[in-house]
């Protein structure tokens, strides 16, 4: 009986040997094939294999949450900040980790997935390690342009403050600047620049202006670099056809001190007819970190 059993276990490994046998004849080319191209359906799709493209994504999720907490927790121990302007549109401003956003941007070609999730963990991973000195960014959002309001860092002992302005040139500045641009010669260059015509039509654009002060030239009433003299708001320059916005740049500080600071702005920047335009402002921060 035993050896009955025996034949027919042999019997039967075989049969069943022998059958794998010419399966694997058959179809062993179209099956190693089609691994093949999984494989490089794989390299092409993620780069790299599925399995990893799952662990660098489930790594990235991790990243951007743990992020997006710090940020929060930034937020909770400053929840507002005050800015003196004439916006009555300002109500909320978000802030921005101060991160290199290009490795954000979508998967493109000769980019895969993988790669894009293990840049942005190394960017997430430099900047938590770091984030005293890069610090975030306070940025506001109106109708025509986003700019940023304030930097908060740690590693900064000397107060800032910041003076951002938008307007348009007045009739009388454009047919001023518009005799300068036309008298200028033709000049030629190897490098590109921009010809009278473009010149002419950014007189009608809205212009911007922004200078970060010290605390000393605040108090001093003396703007103590004369190229940022030049490329910012000149002293006395603020009317009633500008739209600014005036606040403590890199530190959190108390609204009686902010006070005595807008004092010595407005002494500083604006004719004594416009000393009233601007309001006090206490303005909400919200978290803006959020990649898909």
């Amino acid at each position: 009986m035993a050896k009955e059993k025996s034949n027919t276990l042999l019997k039967i490994a075989i049969y069943g040997g022998t059958l794998l046998f010419f399966l694997l004849q058959w179809f062993g080319p179209g099956l190693i094939k089609q691994y093949k191209q999984n494989k490089e359906n794989e390299l092409i799709t993620f780069g790299g294999s599925k399995s990893e493209a799952e662990r660098t994504s489930l790594n990235h999720n991790k990243s951007i949450k743990s992020l997006s907490n710090l940020t929060d927790s930034v937020i909770k121990n400053n929840s507002n900040i005050y800015v003196y302007t004439n916006d009555e549109t300002m109500q909320l401003c978000k802030v921005y980790p101060n991160l290199n956003y290009d490795v954000f941007d979508p998967v493109t070609l000769g980019y895969s997935l993988i790669s894009r999730n293990k840049s942005i963990i190394k960017e997430i991973t430099a900047f938590a390690k770091n984030q005293d000195s890069l610090g975030y960014d306070i940025q506001f959002q109106d109708e025509q342009h986003q700019f940023k309001i304030k930097q908060l860092t740690n590693n900064e002992d000397i107060p800032k403050y910041i003076l951002l302005t938008f307007y348009y040139f007045s009739d009388k500045v454009k047919r001023m600047m518009t005799t300068h641009i036309e008298k200028k010669p033709k000049r030629q260059f190897v490098y590109p620049y921009e010809s009278k015509e473009i010149q002419l039509k950014k007189l009608d654009e809205l212009q911007s202006s922004k200078i970060i002060l010290t605390e000393t030239e605040l108090e001093n009433q003396k703007i103590e670099s004369n190229f940022r003299a030049l490329m910012g708001p000149r002293k006395g320059s603020i009317s009633a056809d500008h739209k600014f916005y005036f606040a403590a740049y890199n530190k959190h500080i108390s609204e009686e001190k902010f006070n005595i600071k807008i004092k010595q702005f407005v002494t500083l920047f604006m004719k004594k007819q416009n000393a009233t335009l601007g309001t006090l402002k206490k303005i909400e921060l919200q978290n803006g970190f959020s990649v898909n």
